[in-house]
C-alpha cells in the first residue's frame, strides 16, 4: 500500500487550525447527502505545485467574502483523483464547486481576486461556467 504524502504546510494548517476537512472518496458522499454548498481544495497530492500554497492561503479569505454561505474541505488523494477525471483532468491546485451531489463547476490554478468572487458566485447562483455539471456519488 502506498503512502499517503504528507499536506504541504499551510495546507495542513488548513486542517490544523481552521477546521477545514480532509476529505476521502469514502465520505464525499456523506457531504453530498448532507447538502449545502461546498469548495473542495484539490491541493495536488504529492505534485508539489508552487500554487498550492497561495490558494491555501485564499481558501479561508473566500470563504469570509462569501459570509458562511460555503464550507470547505481539502480532497484526500483518492477524492482528488475521482474529481479530476470528472472535470476532464482540470489543472492543480484547484478549487471545486459542489451544492449536494452536483459538481457546479471550478476553479485551476492561481487567480486574480475579482476571478474567484466572480466564478464562485457564478457557479453558485446557477450559471455554469465548467462545459456541463456532473454529480458525484
Amino acid at each position: 500500500m502506498a503512502e499517503t504524502p504528507a499536506l504541504p504546510p499551510l495546507v495542513a494548517r488548513l486542517t490544523a487550525e481552521r477546521g477545514i476537512p480532509l476529505l476521502a472518496e469514502t465520505a464525499a458522499g456523506d457531504i453530498a447527502n448532507g447538502g449545502g454548498e461546498w469548495l473542495i481544495f484539490l491541493p495536488g497530492h504529492g505534485q508539489n505545485h508552487a500554487e498550492t500554497a497561495d490558494v491555501a492561503v485564499i481558501l479561508p479569505e473566500l470563504l469570509a467574502v462569501f459570509g458562511g454561505r460555503l464550507k470547505a474541505a481539502v480532497a484526500a488523494p483518492d477524492l482528488e483523483k475521482t474529481l479530476r477525471r470528472r472535470l476532464d483532468g482540470i489543472a492543480l491546485p484547484a478549487l471545486v464547486a459542489v451544492r449536494g451531489h452536483e459538481l457546479l463547476g471550478s476553479i485551476s490554478r492561481v487567480r486574480d481576486w475579482h476571478e474567484y468572487v466572480d466564478a464562485i458566485r457564478t457557479m453558485f447562483d446557477g450559471d455554469r461556467i465548467a462545459a456541463g455539471s456532473t454529480a458525484i456519488q
